[in-house]
């Protein structure tokens, strides 16, 4: 039993690197130490406004080992004071944000709230232990199986058995303006290359544990008590009373009888972001994603053959024009039953398995390659919790590693808390499948969540050990996994979180934004949601809705139960034409975003910061931020403002939201209206419509579809960008400037964390009769795959044609061909935009400039107004009067036919003087349906012209 310890030492310089960012041991001059008779207390300022608290009894060392939660306390010393009053009896410790006041009396104590109080100065506000939150945010919970809308996340309120079950976490800021994190019963991790659990070892006390109390620490009791006194457990006479083990640990570490106290103190005030980010420099970075995950996924429960999952692919998502990034292969993939019923003991589990069901995937391997070779990535479910079955075809392997008889057909139980046990599984067990081709894990882990070790539920560490298993990852490759959420330090695992089963509901629609944001609060930044519900169908509306959240969600994944026997299905084709073509555009809007998304995922690397963020995190002060009305908005990553629908709509799909826009003047991006924030409203909205706010004078980075492959996109360095351009024009910003940035990387390898990255600033600067784009030249390293020169299309909302356009200097033709391959430039009046297509290669390493003049003035009151949404909606009437030919006649609606078409009319020439006739013109079209006799189609169209001004 020696090669699979030879094998971790073979892979230890490999994670040489992540074992260098443990440093949990402070510096020596950010402590002060009080030494008492009894008890001795410890002070660490990690920062002006992050302490760290603790009390041992004398003889005890006070911990500087990693914890699950805090890997890392060794941060610049900062600037604070500390001194005692006159009689000795009374520590104060002051940085420029917090007070602390330790009260020894005649020796030190455990903390309580006569002997210790914190002042956190921004707030003046002073806290004791014992303290109640009543201001904290909230964080997150292991998962939304089963739930239907709303459900609890304060952990306050839950009973022991519902925390123990929900992993539930407290928000790390709060509007008390303080928190704290009690890590004092947490696990310790050890300092080897592959950090492991460091196990309390037995003694009298831990031994004498009622039964309630233990872990199993050798299931199955394979070695007996020698075995088990060599994990260092305790041991007794196997009882006869159920799930009563003979080897175990006891279930948290001995910190209450001991009086140890291990507390982080959190005084940031309402900084909230300084709060996360200096959260991020103790208990580690979120490791960056691929690239890959931020595109569409497609998963459902069915037992999908390889023929199945090709003609998915081609007859779906390819002949629909659908894009496509990720396919997700629930646990069919696996066998089952091993072709006939086999007799495992105790029994088969067929949720649990490691072995290729060649019934359906006779060579996987080949599978695997036609899948990467059209673009697309692979992940496969897993449920690993009843061990390795007689079925596998790594049983054989696996039995004879952990001393059991083949014969026997005794299942290798799971003890991934046992490193030797979990080196074997990874390597004997799943690297066969790795091997195929797959990308990466989905552990769907929901089998018990009894403590596997003292404080360690079995979710965090599955979560830890399939993210950092040198063996798989110990190249350059970003780690990857979809599972729930453990608690505190889940991360750092580069873990997108899956929040399980939901109910096909309006109310899990609705909940869903709220929970995905208020997640990262604590860290949980990539939710990914079974888009439409796992059990039920969703009619087109709710399904519509659900996939538009979807597109500005961390991950669009549909999913769903497919062996139901009323078919649920999630296929946009499959839905009606109207719905389909509406999802459609929202697949190809995720799509095209994925420069965008990859650029505020930086933040989560450098700053600790999510890419759904509460309104709170920027406008802390504002009492919008907060309520409980407004929980489906949040900020997309730095520069989009989402309110997602949530609501279903009336007869006509159209659906009232409120809104909220803080301080600034925002662009609503599908209709071109302008808002002057701060403001509050109600407002209807149409089925293909979703509420996104860019502020005015952005430019967002974005994919050109034009150029980019259907299958795959998400993964590639683009070649071409696309930038969407959000002038001040209408409004009283002129002139203006503003910057915008977008990072890039290969999308694959670590290698960003070494510096190869770059980062371009995009100013847009504008006045009454210009605008001026500059592509600034890149900054950073650079990577290798960084294309030396780009193609780029600029397109600007709501302006009008320009009189004149050029590229450095150079003027760009007009044209009315959008297909032209040379640079050129085109006007689209009915959204308003002009594009610039700038089709000759541009070096990345220089500015690239557009400078569009003008002849009517920007600041033009007609440029606020949602022109191109009353547009469309004169379209939308016309197609529905046009159907009741016989009762109704073009002839009958002739302004609304005009209006229909006002951006056709629009030249540099006219455009002012269609945009200036438009109202009138809308205004007789409206006069002209109430004119109509009556019929469903009138009552349509009306109801669709008034919800414009609704």
């Amino acid at each position: 039993m020696g090669w699979w310890l030879l094998a971790v030492a073979a892979v230890a310089a490999a994670v040489a690197a992540t074992a260098a960012t443990f440093n949990p041991v402070a510096d020596t001059k950010a402590t002060v130490t009080v030494q008492g008779q009894s008890f001795q207390a410890r002070f660490t300022v990690l920062t002006p406004q992050l302490l760290r608290c603790e009390v041992v009894p004398v003889g005890d060392t006070f911990r500087d080992a990693a914890t699950l939660a805090v890997v890392n306390r060794l941060l610049p010393v900062p600037r604070f004071t500390s001194s005692y009053s006159s009689d000795k009896t009374t520590l104060r410790i002051e940085t420029d944000y917090l007070l602390v006041q330790y009260v020894l009396g005649s020796d030190a104590r455990p903390f309580n709230e006569s002997n210790l109080n914190i002042t956190v100065k921004a707030l003046s506000t002073t806290w004791k232990p014992g303290d109640k939150p009543t201001g904290n945010l909230l964080g997150t919970i292991r998962t939304l199986d089963k739930v239907r809308g709303p459900t609890n996340l304060d952990c306050n309120s839950m009973t022991k058995n519902e925390l123990a079950d929900s992993h539930c976490t407290m928000g790390l800021i709060s509007r008390d303006g303080w928190t704290l994190v009690d890590d004092s019963s947490n696990a310790v991790l050890d300092n080897s290359s592959w950090p492991w659990i460091v196990k309390q070892a037995a003694n009298s006390a831990t031994c004498s544990l009622a039964n309630d109390e233990k872990i199993d620490c050798n299931p199955k009791d394979f070695g007996g008590k020698a075995k088990c006194e060599e994990l260092g457990c305790c041991y007794s006479a196997s009882s006869s009373e159920l799930r009563t083990p003979s080897c175990f640990y006891p279930r948290t570490l001995e910190t209450e009888a001991t009086a140890v106290q291990d507390w982080y103190f959190f005084g940031h005030g309402h900084d909230y972001l300084q709060a996360l980010y200096e959260f991020t420099l103790i208990s580690g970075q979120h490791p960056l994603p691929p690239r890959y995950t931020y595109g569409s996924q497609y998963s459902k429960w069915f037992a999908f053959s390889e023929v199945d999952e090709r003609a998915l692919v081609e007859q779906g998502f390819v002949e629909h024009r659908v894009p496509l990034d990720v396919l997700v292969l629930d646990m069919d993939w696996h066998t089952l039953y091993r072709y006939e019923k086999t007799y495992c003991h105790p029994h088969l589990d067929s949720w649990t398995g490691f072995s290729w069901n060649t019934n359906l995937f006779a060579d996987p391997t080949r599978f695997m390659t036609w899948l990467h070779k059209k673009g697309i990535r692979v992940t496969l479910n897993n449920h690993p919790a009843r061990g390795v079955q007689c079925v596998e075809d790594s049983y054989e392997a696996m039995a004879a590693f952990w001393n059991i008889d083949p014969k026997t057909n005794e299942t290798v139980p799971y003890v991934l808390q046992d490193k030797d046990w979990a080196t074997a599984f990874m390597q004997l067990v799943l690297e066969p499948v790795q091997q195929s081709g797959i990308d990466y894990w989905w552990v769907d882990y929901q089998q018990g969540e009894d403590l596997i070790a003292p404080s360690v539920n079995p979710t965090w560490w599955v979560n830890y050990v399939f993210s950092t298993d040198p063996n798989w990852w110990s190249g350059d490759n970003r780690p990857l996994l979809m599972a729930r959420w453990g608690g505190l330090g889940n991360h750092r695992f580069g873990q997108i979180g899956f929040s399980g089963d939901v109910k096909t509901a309006w109310e899990s629609l609705a909940f869903q934004p709220y929970f995905t944001t208020t997640a990262s609060n604590v860290g949980g930044f990539l939710w990914s949601h079974d888009t439409g519900g796992f059990d039920g169908n969703p009619s087109a509306e709710l399904y519509t809705r659900w996939i538009q959240w979807s597109t500005f969600s961390p991950t669009l994944r549909i999913h769903c139960n497919g062996k139901n026997p009323l078919h649920y299905h999630r296929d946009i084709w499959l839905f009606p034409y109207e719905n389909f073509l509406i999802m459609r555009e929202a697949f190809q809007l995720r799509e095209s975003l994925v420069p965008y998304i990859a650029s505020a995922a930086y933040d989560l690397y450098f700053k600790g910061v999510g890419l759904l963020r509460p309104m709170y995190y920027y406008w802390p002060e504002a009492e919008e931020a907060y309520r409980s009305d407004l929980q489906h908005e949040y900020m997309f990553g730095p520069e989009m403002l989402v309110a997602p629908v949530v609501t279903q709509g009336d007869n006509h799909t159209v659906a009232q939201s409120t809104v909220w826009l803080p301080q600034g003047t925002w662009v609503e991006w599908f209709s071109g209206r302008k808002y002057s924030g701060p403001t509050t409203f109600t407002k209807s909205f149409f089925l293909d419509e979703i509420p996104v706010y860019v502020p005015v004078g952005t430019a967002l980075s974005m994919l050109d579809m034009s150029k980019a492959p259907l299958i795959g996109a998400a993964q590639q360095v683009p070649q071409s960008v696309k930038l969407m351009v959000f002038p001040p024009s209408g409004c009283g910003d002129l002139p203006m400037q503003r910057t915008s940035y977008y990072y890039d990387d290969d999308g694959l390898t670590t290698a960003y964390e070494n510096g190869a990255w770059s980062r371009t600033a995009v100013d847009v600067k504008a006045d009454h009769t210009s605008v001026v784009v500059t592509i600034n030249p890149y900054e950073g390293e650079g990577f290798a795959q960084m294309p030396t020169s780009r193609t780029y299309l600029i397109q600007l909302i709501s302006v009008w044609p320009p009189s004149a356009v050029t590229v450095n200097n150079v003027v760009v033709p007009f044209t009315d061909d959008d297909t032209d391959s040379s640079n050129v430039w085109y006007f689209t009046g009915n959204s308003l935009s002009v594009t610039v297509a700038i089709n000759t290669p541009m070096p990345t390493s220089k500015p690239t400039t557009v400078v569009l003049t003008f002849g009517s003035d920007l600041q033009s009151a007609l440029l606020a107004t949602d022109f191109q949404r009353r547009v469309k909606v004169l379209q939308k009437c016309k197609d529905v009067l046009d159907s009741m030919w016989g009762t109704y006649y073009p002839d009958d609606y002739p302004s609304l036919l005009a209006g229909s078409q006002a951006g056709l009319s629009m030249t540099v020439e006219t455009a002012f003087s269609v945009m200036s006739a438009f109202g009138q013109q809308f205004t007789q079209a409206k006069q002209e349906v109430q004119a109509l006799a009556d019929s469903e189609a009138k009552t349509h169209c009306l109801a669709l012209l008034n919800a414009l001004d609704a």
